[in-house]
């Protein structure tokens, strides 16, 4: 049986991309796109285990300089003075494009410059706030 589940392909893989603002916004169209057309299937009772859309939103995650999950980082404790490895969790990102924009962007009224934005921000000012 064919490979349908998309993280299993070499391609999938977190790298380090180099994509204009222009585009990075087409792909946030197609992942925004596709969620709705997901949630739409998923209310009918279909199931979309080959949807490519998870790729382009990491590739989104890449080219803005997101780490990788699982990235370990070594990180000192500032009150206990403790050393340990750390590893990058990309929930925040996921939770700002998937939960704040597509489903209560009313309240935030993000639009594709802002999240540009905000995540360039969260990874230049607050990036290790990200390993847990």
């Amino acid at each position: 049986m064919p490979n349908i589940f998309i993280r299993d392909h070499d391609w999938m893989q977190s790298k380090q991309r180099q994509i204009d603002d222009e585009t990075l916004i087409d792909l946030l169209r197609i992942c925004e796109y596709q969620a709705r057309r997901f949630t739409l299937l998923d209310d009918v009772g279909i199931q979309d285990n080959g949807d490519p859309t998870e790729a382009l939103y990491i590739y989104v995650l890449d080219a803005l300089g997101v780490p990788p999950s699982g990235t370990k980082k070594m990180l000192t404790g500032e009150v206990d003075r403790f050393t340990r490895e750390c590893s990058f969790d990309r929930e925040w990102f996921d939770e700002l494009f998937y939960s704040k924009y597509l489903l209560e962007n009313d309240e935030y009224g993000y639009d594709y410059p802002d999240l540009l934005r905000v995540i360039r921000e969260e990874v230049q000012n607050h990036a290790d706030r990200h390993y847990k």
